[in-house]
């Protein structure tokens, strides 16, 4: 129904009246169905309420587990990669810090591709104004990214999206 143009609507509104377990048992619910609703043009709007209105740490931790398995699906899809980037915005660094590695894994592809620099750029970046958490701010982290940039520059820069990516991340390096 999260696909569908008039039952997204009744999901949406739905799941602000369940109580905890319905809403844990309509999140276990979606999990077969996360690529297919993540990537479909009324399923990713849904997708990014529904993340939008999680209200407790359970409910956010089961989301991802959820989301895990198909996130490589989901943020190479154009529809997609507004859940993730969704995800960042909206859930504490701790609880994603498996969806960043997953980035990390994947970091020149995704740097050079067009789609996934949006979440390559918030991997980088940490600005309150825009709420967005950065997996940035430990050292490790940093210099385990910026190792990525050195080892793959020519790949990189060679890219007009790597080339941006090298240069966000000399950002963060400074």
């Amino acid at each position: 129904m999260l696909v569908d143009p008039y039952g997204n609507y009744f999901c949406q509104k739905l799941f602000k009246v369940l109580d905890f377990e319905e809403r844990l048992t309509f999140i276990q619910k979606i999990k077969d169905s996360v690529e297919f609703i993540g990537t479909d043009q009324i399923g990713a709007h849904s997708f990014q309420n529904l993340i939008s209105g999680l209200c407790n740490i359970q409910e956010r931790q089961l989301m991802v587990l959820v989301i895990q398995d198909s996130f490589k699906n989901i943020i190479n899809d154009k529809l997609g990669v507004h859940i993730v980037e969704r995800l960042i915005i909206c859930f504490d660094e701790g609880l994603i810090t498996n969806l960043y590695e997953l980035v990390l894994e994947n970091f020149i592809e995704y740097a050079n591709d067009a789609t996934t620099l949006c979440v390559v750029r918030f991997t980088f970046n940490n600005t309150k104004i825009r709420k967005i958490v950065s997996f940035c701010q430990d050292e490790n982290t940093k210099k385990r990214i910026f190792n990525i940039l050195v080892k793959n520059y020519e790949v990189l820069v060679n890219n007009p999206y790597g080339n941006f990516s090298i240069q966000e991340g000399i950002d963060v390096k400074a």
